[in-house]
């Protein structure tokens, strides 16, 4: 007879492989950029992408992303 896994366990496997998954596909969705911006800026997005439950990353794509449309630089 096969012993399973705990639950416990089992469970913990499943949640980090999910995980792992998760980051590899949001990780390859976009292309990389850096650029400096000043400390209480960074702040106030650290924070705002806190209160959205977003990440930085996220929450900047967010605002250059609506941005750009406003201006028509990026289809509606």
């Amino acid at each position: 007879m096969r012993t399973l896994a705990r639950p416990a366990t089992f469970y913990y496997n499943l949640q980090h492989t999910a995980t792992t998954m998760l980051e590899i596909v949001v990780m390859a969705k976009g292309a990389p950029i850096g650029f400096r911006i000043d400390a209480d800026i960074k702040a106030a997005l650290e924070a705002a992408a806190e209160a959205d439950d977003r990440s930085l990353s996220s929450l900047v794509t967010i605002i250059l992303r609506d941005w750009l449309k406003e201006r028509g630089y990026l289809a509606q």
